[in-house]
């Protein structure tokens, strides 16, 4: 019985050079419409920016309610928020582009919602919270299926990003349950 050879990976060199000749001032390569990842990352980071105000004040109410665990689940998730919004702002550098952070006009390009809470309702303030996280998921989702092999450094971005997310929702799913 013959053994199959495993096959090799293979590099066109001088194809390789002539691409990158072509490319040479292009900064950040990406073969996607860069316009259209630059539409996509300003969506991000008016969610990631939103949402990072909306768990700034939820982690304010928590702390005047009470329940520690709670302000501390919302904390975490704020910090995570902030990393993800340097993350798509610096991408967004990148692609030759500029973060737009317009308070005017954020909650209008924001894919979530913001929305304040008294300190007795802690409850519907983290199912909001899980809820604009589960729309996220659903949008990072999207948007790794959309960018494909098109931008692999976006795509890797958004995957990470995406990572976070659902360890955030499980985060406050696991609060909420032993809260109610």
């Amino acid at each position: 019985m013959a053994q199959e050879r495993e096959p090799r990976f293979r590099v066109d060199a001088a194809l390789i050079r002539d691409r990158a000749l072509l490319d040479l001032l292009d900064g950040a390569v990406t073969p996607a419409h860069v316009v259209t990842v630059q539409a996509l990352l300003d969506q991000l980071t008016a969610t990631a920016a939103l949402d990072l105000l909306r768990l700034e004040q939820h982690a304010a109410t928590a702390a005047a309610a009470g329940p520690r665990e709670v302000y501390e689940v919302l904390v975490a998730a704020a910090d995570a928020e902030l990393v993800a919004l340097r993350l798509l702002e610096q991408r967004a550098i990148e692609l030759g582009g500029l973060p737009d952070l317009n308070p005017a006009t954020l909650t209008r390009r924001s894919l979530t919602a913001h929305r304040g809470y008294g300190r007795t309702e802690l409850l519907a303030l983290l199912r909001e919270n899980l809820f604009a996280k589960r729309v996220v998921i659903q949008v990072y989702l999207e948007a790794v299926r959309w960018v494909g092999d098109g931008d692999p450094t976006t795509r890797r971005l958004v995957e990470r990003l995406l990572e976070s997310a659902e360890r955030t929702a499980t985060a406050f799913a696991a609060v909420l349950e032993r809260q109610e």
